[in-house]
């Protein structure tokens, strides 16, 4: 049996935001898309990624301090931390974020982004590999979580 691929729980990514968009107008985008990440592009080229989370945040950092006069994606967004070819295994991937402390993976092919890998799509994968190997079940002598004590 061969590792699975990255396309094998990659997020598809029809979409990417402009660089130039104002904070307000790249929240609503996220919203109307239904997206919690996207690739940024400025001029048709990819140069980073951004959250909707973190503009959320940037929106009411900027609302009390006001230090950039017309916010925009390009200022708060990430560069490419980990890129990667849609034929590469998934746990290099899985891996390569964890080491770079990367909460997103860009998937390319032939130099074009086709995709995202963020940690949800890698918690998913997980869960269903535990799920598909029957191991979602708890032993007797192991307490769930709500009856674990934090010590």
């Amino acid at each position: 049996m061969s590792a699975p691929l990255v396309d094998s729980f990659m997020t598809a990514c029809p979409f990417a935001i402009e660089a130039d968009l104002t904070l307000e107008r790249a929240i609503r985008w996220f919203e109307v898309k239904r997206l919690l990440v996207a690739p940024v592009t400025q001029n048709g080229k990819i140069i980073g990624t951004i959250s909707k989370s973190s503009l959320v945040r940037a929106q009411s950092d900027q609302k009390k301090r006001r230090d950039i006069s017309h916010p925009t994606v390009a200022d708060f967004s990430s560069p490419i931390v980990v890129a990667v070819e849609v034929d590469a295994p998934a746990y290099e991937v899985i891996a390569q974020m964890a080491k770079l402390e990367a909460s997103c993976a860009v998937v390319m092919r032939h130099s074009k982004v086709i995709g995202l890998v963020s940690m949800a799509n890698v918690f998913e994968s997980f869960s269903a590999m535990l799920r598909a190997r029957g191991l979602t079940h708890q032993t007797s002598e192991e307490p769930s979580l709500s009856e674990r004590k934090i010590q």
